[in-house]
């Protein structure tokens, strides 16, 4: 065969094979061309999935009458007109192709009004021979455009289309994916003549949230952080959903770049990498984002469906993307946590305790019911009495982390104190009661006699196996009567001993030191360790900044602007490179790298305002500057005694003598042989 021209018809049903692909595909293009007209409000009307009807309503700007044939040709627009109009694309459509390629497979019926015309036209064409005809019509301002019998002159294409149900759920997903890009349009889905969806315009927050779930479910909202974030021309924002809401497939995953739904890889796998080590490999994230970029930055022709876009500064693009979602998933999850803490306490601190209406009237009038019950609440009122003597030592109302008060501000827990102690609770187990029961007055009774042989024995016993945990009785007899000697020690092995025990509280690190206990703040501790780490790194020129694959941008008020100079060189000298731009904003350039996983615009920020310089800020080294960074950045995040293991270890090795009296200073001994002895 020769070579040769194809013809129209041809030409046209080819490239429908790349417009349209199913019925989806058809009622995406025309939405599109309908949001482009400026429409406001959008109809869509679906027969047997498509294939037998489909008509979009809008009440967009229109076509002219002049026009209306040559809208229907291929390769015509309104959209672009120039080279430099192909650059900076701002519509969703701009080929040209999609009226033509459709009319080349279906019977097409365009109708349309323009402000200006005092009647609509019609204008019709069918695949067969693509011929247009033109007559008079009914129709408001606005345009209608009606597919019928999609596929009707391809059968091969036609026998490639699913059910009715499947072709719907697809058409139905491009409408959902259409109603999260615009929330000021109306938009209205029937299907063989019932009403299926229905989105009203959102005109404020709360309507974007019911739109949202209605869309992604009530849980996904519900469980949903706030995006907004830019750099350099970009804008991030939208819904990300926090672990809880990953699901097992795909089904919840929404991108628009400006305005445009896209599947695009880079993207994809930025938002991907946000949430390693968050969801298990098998789940899939949920999410709603929109992504605003100047036009010439991203070429939108370089897909026949335009779902993939390239970027001119891809690597920019996915970084940003990256380190904005995962810095904002971090502290959703963080705050997450804190909520539940926070919602568990109050669960298990009623105001009367749970379960006594209940005990009232299974047990009234029994005393030996009484007894039991007042005998089981008192033991679980006093479990563990060491922990909470531990906390009575430090001022802990400093604390959003409230843990039990102690029972009594004595460490003598004689069973006489703790009854004192728990009478008031143990009213609450028998509303009305006035006179005490039979098991009370014999339990009171009962502590008012001296304790028993049993008691001196077990008291005795545990003195002593406390004496044979000592590595030096004598040493330790000297220590425990001398304490302040304690502060004054050398480097010579005996801070090797310290190890953290456990978190208490959330707030607090347990520690121990030879045979002894001490309650630590962990943000202080953490802070500490961090500050001397630093330093370190200073003395041993191993202070290394590290360049930012995204240099954070800060906004400074006028209280942190105050003294900006002097205190840019405090921070330079930790390692934190920052220069100051046109807008009077504070770039952060390079950082050391045991900064890099956090929140810097937070951290500098809540630095600069806070921090007041003093004599020793122009110092080789500002201690002053450096542990007040260090301890805002241990509030930064989640200390988990893992987390705050490795540098205390590091601290042990490279300055022990210091350490030692940074935590003997910093921390509460608890007495445990007192505690034994008396309990």
């Amino acid at each position: 065969m020769g070579i040769q021209i194809l013809s129209p018809q041809l030409a046209n049903q080819i490239a429908a094979g790349e417009v349209v692909e199913r019925p989806a595909s058809v009622v995406k293009e025309l939405i599109e061309n309908s949001l482009d007209a400026g429409a406001t409000q959008i109809d869509v009307e679906i027969e047997r999935g498509g294939s037998q009807l489909i008509r979009i309503r809008d009440n967009g700007s229109g076509i002219s009458k002049a026009e209306l044939g040559l809208a229907l040709s291929r390769h015509a627009t309104s959209k672009v007109a120039t080279l430099l109009d192909l650059e900076q694309i701002m519509s969703l459509g701009f080929r040209g192709e999609a009226l033509a390629s459709i009319s080349s497979v279906s019977r097409l019926t365009l109708t349309s009004k323009t402000q200006t015309q005092n009647e609509a036209w019609s204008a019709l064409a069918e695949g067969r021979d693509m011929a247009v005809n033109i007559q008079p019509a009914a129709h408001p301002t606005g345009t209608c455009v009606e597919v019928a019998d999609l596929f009707f002159n391809t059968p091969a294409r036609r026998r490639f289309l699913r059910t009715d149900k499947t072709e719907y759920a697809h058409i139905d997903e491009v409408i959902r994916r259409v109603a999260l890009s615009r929330f000021d349009v109306q938009i209205k889905l029937s299907h063989n003549g019932t009403l299926q969806r229905h989105y009203r315009i959102a005109r404020n927050e709360s309507g974007q949230h019911r739109r949202i779930a209605a869309i992604c479910s009530k849980n996904f909202i519900d469980n949903a952080i706030n995006i907004n974030a830019d750099y350099d021309g970009i804008q991030l924002t939208g819904w990300l959903g926090l672990p809880t809401t990953a699901r097992n497939q795909a089904d919840m995953q929404y991108c628009y770049i400006n305005g445009r739904m896209m599947r695009d890889k880079l993207i994809n796998h930025a938002i991907r990498q946000a949430y390693t080590d968050k969801i298990p490999t098998d789940l899939y994230p949920a999410y709603v984002l929109y992504i605003q970029i100047d036009p010439k930055q991203v070429d939108v022709n370089v897909h026949p469906s335009k779902h993939e876009v390239r970027f001119h500064q891809a690597r920019l693009v996915h970084d940003f993307i990256f380190q904005s979602l995962e810095r904002s998933l971090q502290q959703g999850i963080e705050q997450q946590t804190l909520d539940s803490i926070t919602d568990s306490e109050l669960a298990s601190s009623p105001t009367e305790p749970a379960g006594s209406e209940r005990f009232d009237t299974a047990h009234s009038g029994a005393d030996h019911s009484e007894a039991d019950s007042f005998n089981t609440t008192a033991a679980e009122m006093v479990t563990n009495p060491l922990s909470q003597a531990a906390v009575s030592e430090v001022p802990v109302q400093q604390y959003q982390t409230k843990p039990a008060q102690p029972l009594s501000n004595s460490t003598d827990y004689d069973n006489t104190s703790l009854f004192n102690n728990l009478s008031e609770g143990a009213k609450k187990l028998f509303p009305g009661q006035t006179q005490p029961t039979r098991a009370q007055t014999q339990f009171l009774a009962s502590n008012r006699t001296a304790k028993t042989e049993t008691d001196k024995n077990l008291s005795a016993q545990m003195m002593q196996y406390k004496n044979l945990l000592q590595s030096d009785p004598s040493k330790q007899s000297i220590r425990a009567k001398h304490p302040s000697k304690n502060k004054e020690q050398t480097a010579e092995g005996i801070n090797n001993d310290w190890q953290l025990v456990m978190p208490i509280a959330q707030a607090f690190i347990l520690a121990s030191w030879h045979d002894n206990l001490y309650l630590l703040k962990a943000d202080e501790l953490y802070g500490a360790a961090l500050a001397a780490k630093l330093k370190n790194n200073y003395v041993q020129a191993q202070l290394i900044s590290q360049p930012l694959l995204l240099p954070v941008a800060i906004k400074l008020n006028e209280q942190q602007s105050e003294l900006l100079t002097d205190k840019r060189t405090c921070l330079n000298k930790l390692g934190i490179v920052t220069e100051e731009n046109r807008n009077h904003a504070l770039i952060v350039k390079k950082v050391p790298a045991m900064f890099r996983e956090l929140d810097l615009a937070r951290l500098i920020a809540n630095w600069l305002t806070e921090y007041k310089l003093d004599d020793h800020a122009l110092d080789d080294f500002p201690k002053q500057a450096a542990f007040l960074l260090t301890f805002k950045a241990s509030q930064c995040q989640t200390l988990e005694l893992e987390k705050i293991r490795p540098i205390f270890n590091e601290w042990k090795q490279f300055d022990p003598v210091t350490m030692q009296q940074w935590l003997l200073k910093h921390s509460k001994i608890i007495d445990i042989s007192k505690v034994i002895g008396n309990w």
